[in-house]
């Protein structure tokens, strides 16, 4: 479970859809193709769903806006994927219950990275922080009245892209 940024709960289970509530219509939305066993899911800064898939064994991406399927990305090596996590940086971190993650990065998720983790692991939180740092908090205005800060985004896509290659090639493993 995860919410987006407009404050809609998005939930991924062991049986049927990807589904979102949206909190301005009341209604409960599924996404269509994503009909599947679900772990641990996240949403990344770009307003992409991140899920991990048990049947079939890889990562779901959905966009949130539009709330459709993006893909079902396949990874090289696979038994039971379970939590999903965005890090500070924008990569999407999927770890496998046998010692394994991988580091993905959202714009080029063919160059993932698996890294070698001893153990068995059973995650599901956010194991990296990335969440918990986007969460923009309430505060009141003059009146005492709720409200949402908003912070300014980069909305050019070609620019967070170069930004993200940039982090990519710079970054060492942990």
């Amino acid at each position: 479970m995860t919410v987006d940024r407009n404050g809609n709960p998005w939930l991924a289970g062991c049986s049927g859809p990807v589904s979102t509530y949206d909190v301005a219509t009341s209604q409960w939305i599924s996404v269509a193709g994503t009909n599947a066993c679900h772990r641990g899911m996240a949403i990344d800064h770009d307003d992409h769903a991140w899920v991990a898939s048990n049947s079939p064994c890889g990562l779901v991406e959905i966009d949130v806006p539009t709330r459709t399927l993006v893909a079902q990305h396949t990874l090289a090596q696979c038994s039971t994927p379970i939590g999903v996590s965005v890090d500070v940086d924008g990569f999407v971190w999927l770890v496998d219950q046998q010692g394994w993650a991988w580091k993905i990065d959202p714009l080029n998720v063919p160059a993932m990275q698996n890294i070698p983790v001893a153990g068995d692991h059973y995650v599901y939180s956010d194991m990296t922080g990335g969440q918990l740092k986007s969460v923009t908090p309430r505060r009141a205005d003059r009146a005492g009245t709720a409200t949402r800060t908003v912070y300014a985004r980069d909305s050019t896509r070609t620019s967070i892209r170069a930004a993200l290659r940039g982090r990519m090639a710079a970054s060492r493993l942990p």
